[in-house]
């Protein structure tokens, strides 16, 4: 009888956590449609990433309900894969029913295509890479406004399926503290496309990854179906088989989280790997939130078709030409920095004071919709390389010329002849980075795509 009674209160304990996860996944996603409600007023689908750069610039409000709702959907992401994992343990051990298993099983992919679809629905240069890939992977994913609401109530209406109580008032007033506290302080970001680093949300960078080395990217949807059905089948299994599918499933979700957290911390530029603190523009950034719309007019400047806080500083700043007028293309389009806030801090931070310089001029002058293509012929051309010229000094000053190798301006040696280049020829020509501002002349030098 004691030892009844013992695995009786076992067994109710190991029920307990797998109800709590439930009660927290479940608050995280009713804060979450509350939230969704809530900006719902405030959204144009025709118009997603103008909406949103409206509420970063003037609306503190509308912005911290957009944070809560981000923070909601990864607090729901997180305790409903708990969910999921306490429903897969139990399952292996046959004492979950068969409906309630499946219940679980969908709420997976819904749940994926849940956040994805909030992701897209952003608008921005991320959302538009993860709508691209995500249609090499399907063929067709058409990831809209009405589909995120219905895939919200699907999500709702599946996790009320295996429980057969109300979910606890406890665990959902500690969820909502956490959303609070987190949206008051962290925001997730825009990006406007001017950063050449396009990453979709964290848990979606593992695919990503993957991508870049998948021959048919068509085959990383048919493993993702192959796995849920190995899943779903789980209950049917023996108890050793079981286990071992379990085990499995345990080494390819760390091995999924530690792709994931490779491509979010050690992922550079064209595929190259180096550490780095993931500070995009489309990532999260700390503050308060109330303090990016302080000093908002009634009247948002607009350029090219959306909201830029920049001038409302710098509305008045002059001669730079109509083409380059600040009220044509905006600040952000040259000098960086994030045109969705109004705090000097916050806009100015990555801000590049001399737009134009060759190290520079990939994500200034040649983005798309302004010089695209041209940096990569500038910095190839004799303006900037000086290849002959190079070789030629060295000839008349008596120093060896290998005939296989191209010296360019912005690798000269230390030699004679390449410390007389460096003086003369070369102070003045494009790769000479320019400091300071102000007009190109014959007192100026170099400055790439200023010049």
């Amino acid at each position: 009888m004691i030892a009844m009674s013992s695995a009786r209160e076992s067994a109710g304990a190991s029920d307990a956590r797998p109800a709590l996860f439930f009660d927290f996944a479940f608050a995280a996603l009713a804060l979450a449609v509350l939230c969704g409600a809530l900006l719902a007023a405030h959204f144009d689908p025709r118009d997603a990433y103008g909406s949103i750069a409206a509420w970063l610039l003037a609306h503190p409000f509308v912005s911290f309900v957009r944070n809560a709702h981000y923070w909601a959907a990864q607090a729901f992401l997180v305790f409903g894969a708990l969910h999921v994992w306490d429903r897969l343990r139990a399952a292996t051990a046959r004492r979950i029913p068969l409906a309630a298993w499946s219940a679980a099983v969908a709420l997976i992919p819904i749940v994926a295509l849940l956040l994805l679809s909030g992701f897209v629905l952003r608008g921005d240069a991320d959302a538009r890479e993860v709508q691209r890939l995500l249609g090499n992977l399907f063929a067709s994913v058409p990831l809209t406004y009405a589909q995120h609401i219905a895939l919200a109530a699907l999500a709702a209406l599946v996790l009320l399926v295996p429980p057969s109580r109300r979910p606890r008032v406890l665990p959902a007033a500690a969820v909502v503290v956490l959303v609070v506290a987190a949206s008051l302080f962290v925001s997730p970001g825009l990006h406007d496309g001017r950063d050449p680093m396009f990453r979709g949300p964290w848990y979606f960078i593992g695919v990503q990854q993957i991508a870049q080395w998948a021959a048919q990217p068509a085959t990383i949807a048919a493993a993702a179906i192959a796995a849920l059905f190995v899943l779903w089948w789980m209950p049917r299994l023996s108890t050793h088989w079981a286990r071992r599918a379990r085990r499995a499933f345990v080494l390819l979700g760390a091995s999924y989280l530690a792709l994931c957290g490779v491509g979010l911390f050690a992922q550079g530029e064209a595929g190259s790997r180096h550490l780095r603190w993931p500070d995009a523009p489309g990532d999260l950034h700390a503050g308060w939130v109330q303090r990016a719309t302080a000093g908002a007019p009634a009247a948002l400047p607009v350029v090219r078709g959306r909201a830029e806080g920049c001038l409302v500083c710098h509305d008045k700043l002059a001669g730079l030409g109509d083409a380059h007028a600040p009220a044509r293309i905006g600040c952000a389009a040259c000098h960086g920095g994030d045109p969705f806030s109004l705090d000097a801090t916050r806009a100015h931070a990555g801000l590049v004071l001399v737009p134009g310089n060759l190290a520079d001029a990939s994500i200034s002058c040649g983005q798309s919709g302004c010089h695209l293509g041209i940096p990569p012929r500038v910095e190839n051309s004799i303006m900037t390389t000086m290849a002959g010229v190079i070789s030629v000094d060295r000839r008349v000053l008596g120093e060896p010329v290998n005939e296989h190798e191209i010296t360019t301006a912005a690798h000269l040696g230390h030699g004679v002849a390449d410390s007389h280049l460096r003086e003369l020829c070369v102070s003045c020509h494009l790769g000479q980075p320019k400091t300071e501002w102000g007009a190109i002349g014959q007192e100026s030098r170099g400055g790439g795509c200023n010049a």
